[in-house]
């Protein structure tokens, strides 16, 4: 008579696997970075001496690139493949900001 304990359970597929992971990380990293770059602009524009208003529409510029570039982003993805659309995309903002402008720390005296 076979019982329950000597039917063998289907092995089932892990949920987390290593490029799942690897996805996970590159979301949250690329988010957090977008997320941090979006507040602070606008104040490095102002402390550059730019108006008020000038430096909310440095937010517009960003939120709107952003925008612009979600629905071009499956297509390249599909026809380069994902790694090299993220490399480029990171290669792309590493040409728009090749050193990033940090404020002077030196004191007058």
């Amino acid at each position: 008579m076979t019982t329950l304990a000597d039917v063998a359970a289907p092995a089932r597929a892990r949920l987390l696997t290593r490029p799942l992971m690897v996805r996970f990380v590159s979301v949250i990293g690329t988010a957090t970075s977008f997320y941090l770059l979006l507040s602070a602009v606008p104040l490095y524009a102002r402390s550059a001496g730019a108006s008020t208003g000038l430096a909310g529409l440095t937010t517009t510029a960003l939120t709107l690139s952003s925008v612009a570039a979600y629905p071009v982003t499956p297509r390249l993805m599909a026809r380069y493949g994902t790694r090299a659309v993220l490399a480029g995309g990171l290669g792309c903002s590493r040409s728009a900001c090749p050193r990033w402008p940090w404020p002077s720390r030196r004191t007058s005296g």
